[in-house]
């Protein structure tokens, strides 16, 4: 049987207690510049960017990645639009980069808004809304696709975000857009990607991997289609910052 604690004890325990709670209080009001409220995405859907966008993938809660006709899906279609064509062509080691867009959906089946609020005109560095799109390699070191992530060496943010990545050329390239991803190939070969609901700066979730895949480089003839160095399929151009 327990026994009671004296009542000089339980005055001391409850001012501990409350002391505490103050505390506690305290240090997550001044450690925190956004609320804690967390959006759980129930669906994810890949789609290309462009005039007449198309979808690639689609992932989900219940059933993982899928085709757009509901199949099982393990690896990424290809994602490189053609100019003037409904044509898709595959990744190639030192090819065009994929522009995707990633729109998620939470458990109402809502859009989870995601835009940029202001960009820097000297290094493109992106401020972007609370929630981002975001996607992370299985291998950290992988040489597969441009990877790490890393801040622009310029920032002028006080906490600047790891929004770029370097190509094989030394050029710094930047991958994530706010509301779409680029996906720049380096050299063939496969790994696992996972494609994060980023939350100021922590992810609320993730998907499970998609396999994207990088094919042997194009010959000379093929790669009039395009060239990632320095430009990309959508316009953007490379910072041309070496290390």
């Amino acid at each position: 049987m327990f026994r009671s604690a004296p009542s000089s004890l339980t005055s001391t325990r409850s001012l501990l207690v409350a002391l505490v709670a103050l505390l506690a209080l305290h240090f997550s009001a001044c450690g925190s510049d956004h609320d804690h409220s967390h959006a759980n995405a129930t669906r994810v859907e890949l789609q290309t960017r462009g005039a007449v966008p198309t979808l690639l993938a689609v992932w989900t809660d219940e059933d993982g990645w899928q085709d757009p006709a509901g199949q099982p899906l393990t690896e990424l279609p290809n994602p490189i639009v053609v100019d003037g064509s409904d044509e898709l062509l595959p990744l190639t080691a030192g090819g065009p980069n994929a522009s995707l867009s990633a729109i998620y959906y939470d458990e109402q089946g809502e859009v989870i808004p995601m835009s940029t609020l202001e960009r820097d005109n000297d290094t493109q560095e992106r401020t972007c809304s609370e929630y981002w799109g975001r996607y992370q390699p299985d291998d950290n070191a992988t040489s597969v696709i441009a990877w790490p992530a890393i801040p622009h060496p310029d920032s002028t943010q006080r906490r600047p975000s790891a929004q770029f990545a370097e190509l094989s050329s030394g050029d710094l390239v930047a991958i994530f857009h706010c509301d779409h991803l680029h996906i720049y190939p380096k050299a063939e070969g496969a790994v696992p990607v996972r494609f994060l609901l980023w939350h100021v700066d922590h992810a609320d979730g993730s998907t499970d991997p998609l396999t994207i895949r990088v094919h042997a480089a194009m010959s000379e003839d093929s790669q009039e289609h395009g060239d990632s160095h320095g430009h990309d399929s959508h316009g953007h151009d490379s910072h041309g910052h070496s290390h």
